[in-house]
This record gives C-alpha cells, structure tokens and sequence, in this order.
C-alpha cells in the first residue's frame, strides 16, 4: 500500500473513531444525560416562508458569482423522548429548500 491509501485509511478510522461518540453525545437525554437514548416521538411545522436569497458560490478562477435564489424555508418542532427515563422536550429545527 502507498503512503496516500495508508494515510486515508487511518483518517477513515480516525473520522469514525470520533463520529461514534460524538453522535451518542447529541443524542444524549438531558434530564438523565444518558447516550443514545433520544427518541423522536412527533413533529409539527411551525412556520414556512418563501423567498429569495443570495447564493454566492466561488469559480476556480478565484472570481465569485452571486445569483438570487429561491428558497423555502420551513421551521418544526421536534418532540424527543429518553428512552431510558421517559423525560420528554421539544427542539426547533429549521430546513432550506432551493427550487
């Protein structure tokens, strides 16, 4: 095996090495603090608006190009529960779609 392959070899293990524990930790419950123990029990659309925005994107070059875009966006409410204690909350998550 060359240098190159070894090297992407050992950052492939390394990314998923920290990835693991990292998702257990955002899933985590925050009443108990358990890992992995976060349940998505509901979600309800809150808000949704369309409009333009600006959408700058870079050339190889080094020239940049900016276009309007029109997006949608959407804001929900997450219902989580802990799988270990029952805690139940909420979270607000937003979504953007290009059209």
């Amino acid at each position: 095996m060359d240098n190159n392959a070894v090297l992407f070899v050992l950052l492939v293990i390394i990314g998923v090495i920290v990835a693991i524990p990292l998702h257990g930790f955002f899933t985590r419950c925050p009443n108990c603090k358990k890992w992995w123990s976060r349940k998505r029990t509901g979600q309800k659309e809150l808000d949704r608006h369309s409009g333009y925005q600006h959408d700058t994107h870079s050339h190889s070059d080094g020239s940049k190009h900016t276009d309007h875009v029109y997006v949608t966006k959407i804001t929900y409410e997450n219902q989580w529960q802990c799988k270990k204690c029952n805690h139940q909350w909420t979270t607000v998550s937003t979504s953007s779609k290009k059209h």
